[in-house]
């Protein structure tokens, strides 16, 4: 980074000694440019380990905490061979987790959004993987592939924007192998609804009559039973997580768009805390997430 006058130089000064402090206590060296996040915490140490502590104590009471959304992509999959594994826009780390995992299959990743595509593929070469990656840069409607084509699809609070999600649904359905494993999430709530904004996030929708523009739905029982379960059949797992009190995300989002110095370091503790498991969609008290496993009978 461009770093002009005496303040530019005081910054750089700091930063190497952020790294010296890494390297000794490594005890070999280390490049700033490739280590700052764990230089930067290990600086910021004495400062985080009071509001920390708590997440600490959750952390060592509930150990599962940390890895349950990776066991839940994990499970179901492990005994399957995935030889072709299609995602459909989801966050870019399900995908690269996955990509990194089967160290066999080929990979192809839809994303329409430029943006998202270009740092997927920054990770994609950061573990080596482009060989047997292909992106494209398509909507599912547009994907060039033929049906029954995969092994594994991924989609990762995707459906929930899209208009036309049974027609998706279909799609997706239909690009699966007999025997293939595809893992859905979609908010949830106790009785379904949708939400509009007045802009278009991703640059792929029409406005409707009141000027305004689609963004996601919250699906009930009800609604994934006709939107969903109608094609793929019943789910062979199912997790829901949520929040314990109505209205504790939208307190946080509305505080994420307002705050310049917003938290993101306390999220996990957050989510360990102000939410938790329901076992069933009518049990939730607000908004949740829930996951989804199917396989495709032979």
């Amino acid at each position: 980074l461009p770093r002009p006058g005496w303040d530019g130089a005081r910054q750089s000064v700091a930063d190497a000694h952020q790294a010296l402090a890494l390297s000794r206590q490594r005890g070999r060296a280390v490049r700033y440019a490739d280590d700052w996040v764990a230089a930067t915490l290990l600086a910021a140490g004495p400062v985080l380990d009071a509001p920390c502590a708590r997440a600490v104590e959750v952390a060592h009471r509930s150990p599962h905490l940390a890895d349950a959304v990776l066991a839940f992509a994990e499970q179901g999959l492990a005994q399957r061979p995935i030889r072709r594994y299609l995602d459909v826009s989801s966050p870019r780390l399900m995908p690269v987790f996955v990509l990194d995992k089967y160290a066999e299959s080929v990979v192809d990743l839809i994303n329409p959004n430029p943006s998202d595509l270009e740092h997927t593929a920054r990770l994609v070469d950061l573990i080596g993987a482009r060989a047997r990656c292909h992106l494209h840069g398509c909507r599912l409607v547009d994907a060039p592939f033929a049906p029954e084509s995969f092994d594994l699809i991924t989609s990762i609070s995707v459906l929930e924007h899209i208009p036309e999600d049974l027609a998706a649904v279909r799609q997706i359905w239909n690009l699966l192998k007999p025997g293939g494993a595809l893992v859905l999430t979609v908010p949830c709530m106790a009785k379904a609804s949708e939400q509009y904004i007045d802009r278009d996030e991703w640059g792929l929708l029409d406005k409707d009559s009141d000027g305004h523009f689609f963004w996601q739905r919250f699906y009930d029982q009800q609604m994934l039973e006709q939107r969903v379960f109608c094609v793929t059949g019943e789910p062979q797992q199912v997790a829901i997580y949520g929040e314990k009190v109505a209205g504790a995300l939208l307190r946080n989002s509305a505080r994420k768009r307002s705050d310049p110095r917003y938290p993101y370091w306390r999220e996990p503790y957050m989510m360990a805390t102000e939410y938790r498991s329901f076992a069933r969609l009518d049990e939730l008290p607000g908004e949740g997430v829930i996951g989804l496993l199917f396989v495709k009978k032979i």
